[in-house]
């Protein structure tokens, strides 16, 4: 009769509890960093040779890796053999899968997982104009153009999406897949002016019009009705009286973003089959993208966010149980594939998805000056921090981090002494220095409450940073969201780890 009893003071543990301690923040162990932390995001910030690299991001890297998460590793220099070592030591290297330039096992067609993922849900056209745009968007912000769409770069912005809007819903409508060398080819087949339009000659030849005619015969539910018609207007009507030049500076637009994934190494991993994809995380898969930045500058950073947003995408799908597998995204130098919206809106939503989002840099102002600098940027950055619950700070001399930090960690009234001391008239009074007669001084003193940091900027300089002369320690300051540290009763807490 008393089952019920025993049961509730012996649960079965779930392999993956939010409470499972993944590494401890002091010696003591009375403050942990937890799976289900992990979950809400984790920034670490600071200088070249702080240490955030070699302790850090190791001890979050092997903690998770022993804890059993799959996950995605994005790279600016190369971090294959770092991530060969960590899966050596955690007895994952059969888990290790890698991306790099021989393309043996690891070819990944977007767009056809992409549809896969969603199938016929609301939104798959929508989804595939934003990834295009997105990826084009941190290419050519990578490449020295600007990346804020204003003024004429906007109207272009709007109308390549228009265009790319129309496309795919054409080719996911009439063929049921939608592919780069498909869309490239129906940019340049389009109607360019209405004359090809009204040519019963040129429409016959025409592939588009082939797609449209298909589709117009073939039995469609009112939604794709209305989408068809949609298209008809644009192909028939809007494109063909765009001025010429408007319509090659479109068309250049996209060309500008499709023509890497037509040629090359882009072609051979995105334009082709898919031997490997982010569901391989679900079975615990550690997908190291071996493309540094450093080496093949923009198809390492295009292939790089590719598999970013397919990945991120792809997680937030999954079905979510006791059982799911942690995932992380792991992202070294992440200022260089920082997304204006997406990676905020992903920090905001991933913990339900049971992924630890994972970004290092070297300060505050890589992301600022990523999302467009100015106030829009600062603001942007803001908002992507504001979902990492956890930081760590090591030994910064950028002032722009050091100050956000200290104003992160926050104040506190401090009481402040303070004492003066004022000469009577006549000068030096030789009596009372001899000790003959009465001073002729006037002190005071007294106390005043001051708002000053807990932490002050230029102590951020003074951080130890690992090394012999510091006896391989690294020091740091930890911040969380929500739930003070035990040590310190605050949200914050100095912390020293051994890089050995």
């Amino acid at each position: 009769m008393f089952d019920w009893l025993r049961n509730r003071r012996n649960p079965v543990r779930e392999r993956w509890a939010l409470d499972t301690p993944l590494f401890r923040w002091d010696e003591r162990g009375r403050d942990v960093f937890t799976i289900g932390n992990s979950y809400c995001g984790f920034l670490c910030l600071g200088g070249t040779g702080s240490g955030k690299s070699s302790v850090t991001a190791r001890m979050l890297a092997l903690s998770m890796l022993s804890a059993g998460y799959g996950g995605l590793v994005l790279s600016v220099k190369r971090e294959l053999p770092v991530w060969q070592e960590y899966c050596r030591m955690t007895q994952r290297v059969a888990d290790l899968r890698v991306v790099d330039h021989t393309c043996r096992d690891c070819a990944f067609n977007f767009l056809d997982e992409l549809v896969t993922y969603q199938g016929g849900d609301v939104g798959l056209t929508e989804n595939i104009v934003s990834l295009f745009m997105e990826i084009g968007s941190i290419g050519s912000r990578h490449g020295g153009s600007k990346g804020d769409a204003q003024g004429d770069n906007q109207f272009f912005h709007l109308a390549t999406k228009e265009l790319l809007r129309n496309l795919i819903s054409l080719l996911i409508l009439a063929t049921g897949r939608v592919s780069i060398p498909d869309l490239c080819r129906l940019v340049s087949v389009l109607p360019r002016t209405p004359d090809n339009v009204a040519s019963a000659k040129w429409r016959e030849s025409n592939w588009c019009f082939q797609l449209l005619h298909a589709l117009d015969t073939q039995p469609k539910p009112p939604s794709q009705q209305h989408d068809y018609e949609a298209i008809l207007n644009y192909i028939c009507y809007g494109f063909p009286n765009l001025a010429p030049r408007t319509q090659s500076s479109i068309a250049a637009t996209f060309s500008g973003m499709a023509d890497l994934f037509q040629r090359g190494l882009l072609h051979q991993l995105h334009s082709q089959g898919t031997s490997l994809s982010p569901r391989a995380i679900d079975n615990g898969a550690v997908i190291v993208l071996d493309l540094p930045l450093k080496t093949y500058g923009d198809v390492g950073l295009y292939c790089q966010l590719v598999w970013k947003m397919m990945t991120q995408n792809y997680l937030e799908r999954r079905p979510v149980d006791a059982n799911t597998t942690p995932a992380f995204i792991f992202i070294d130098e992440a200022q260089f594939f920082a997304s204006q919206q997406a990676d905020a809106l992903f920090a905001s939503t991933c913990r339900a998805s049971r992924v630890a989002n994972v970004l290092i840099s070297q300060s505050v102002s890589g992301f600022e000056t990523a999302f467009g600098s100015g106030a829009m940027g600062k603001a942007l950055a803001e908002q992507l921090f504001a979902n990492l619950s956890t930081k760590v700070i090591h030994a910064t001399s950028d002032n722009g981090t050091a100050e956000w930090a200290s104003n992160l960690i926050g104040k506190n009234y401090r009481l402040l002494g303070n004492s003066s001391c004022s000469q009577g008239p006549g000068g030096v009074d030789w009596a009372a220095m001899a000790g003959i007669g009465p001073s002729s001084q006037q002190t005071s003193s007294g106390f005043s409450e001051s708002l000053q940091y807990d932490v002050e900027p230029s102590e951020f300089a003074y951080l130890r940073t690992g090394g012999l002369e510091n006896g391989l320690l690294v020091d740091g300051i930890a911040i969380r969201s929500g739930r003070p540290f035990q040590c310190t009763g605050k949200t914050w807490m100095p912390v020293t780890f051994s890089q050995q």
